[in-house]
């Protein structure tokens, strides 16, 4: 009977082994489109990657995006382009995102600069108290030659190792969809 049974599987599909290796072919496809959702601002001037979970339904602005599903959540995530033009100094953003954080009596807990797709990217980690939690902002600026781009995750000290791979997967994918000033 098992193996009538065989048979006749063999018969409508090939051979089973074809038919598990084409599921699990389209599982790993349905996976990987599932996770990488490409995402622009609302000006159009950065596409990026927004890892699943995240969802702007409680902002509505498309620049700031929390949990899906939890709107109590404090942790959040951020993607601020803005046009170079906006600043007058690369020294001077230095110097004011460093004025933000002393002022909000943020520890700093690590800093780093490097080059990812073309931009020059500061990240900076800062440990905090917020009305009695402890939370952790990592910030990733991101310089091209038109563009300033904040990157920044706002997560609970609990929580943060679970996110801080979703800040790295949007700085990865960023990319510049128009160029500014005509260029």
């Amino acid at each position: 009977m098992a193996t009538r049974n065989l048979t006749r599987l063999r018969s409508v599909t090939g051979h089973p082994a074809r038919l598990l290796v084409a599921l699990i072919l389209l599982t790993v496809i349905a996976v990987c489109s599932a996770a990488e959702t490409r995402r622009s601002d609302p000006d159009n001037l950065v596409s990026y990657v927004l890892p699943d979970g995240w969802d702007d339904q409680r902002t509505g602005n498309g620049r700031h995006f929390t949990r899906a599903g939890l709107p109590d959540d404090p942790n959040f995530l951020g993607v601020l382009p803005r046009s170079r033009d906006d600043y007058s100094s690369l020294e001077n953003i230095r110097r004011d995102r460093s004025a933000v954080h002393a002022a909000q009596d943020h520890r700093q807990r690590s800093s780093q600069v490097r080059r990812v797709n073309g931009f020059e990217v500061w990240e900076s980690i800062y440990d905090a108290q917020i009305r009695g939690q402890a939370v952790v902002f990592h910030d990733a600026m991101m310089f091209s030659d038109d563009l300033v781009i904040e990157v920044h995750l706002n997560a609970s000290k609990r929580d943060y190792a679970d996110f801080a791979p979703d800040l790295q997967l949007v700085v990865e994918s960023m990319q510049e969809t128009r160029r500014q000033g005509g260029r």
